[in-house]
């Protein structure tokens, strides 16, 4: 595969119960590459945007999603490769 280990995609909640499944970056033009739980109600996330690479916070009460700082090269958190 041409992009093996440089994966991404949509970022999704599901209750612990199974239910309530929410596509939380729907209609986002950017892939979704790792996540990180900052609180029981916010996730922070790198993800890839227009050849760059994000940070962005999602807050899942009110669900904004945002860029906190974004760079024109791509960078990966748990990267296979340099």
């Amino acid at each position: 595969m041409s992009d093996e280990g440089f994966h991404g995609g949509d970022l999704f909640t599901v209750s612990s119960a199974g239910h309530d499944v929410v596509n939380r970056t729907k209609d986002r033009r950017a892939r979704v590459s790792s996540l990180f739980w900052q609180a029981p109600d916010r996730i922070l996330f790198t993800e890839y945007v227009g050849g760059g690479t994000a940070i962005s916070e999602l807050t899942l009460a009110n669900n904004p999603c945002g860029p906190i700082w974004k760079v024109a090269e791509g960078f990966s958190r748990f990267r296979k490769f340099p």
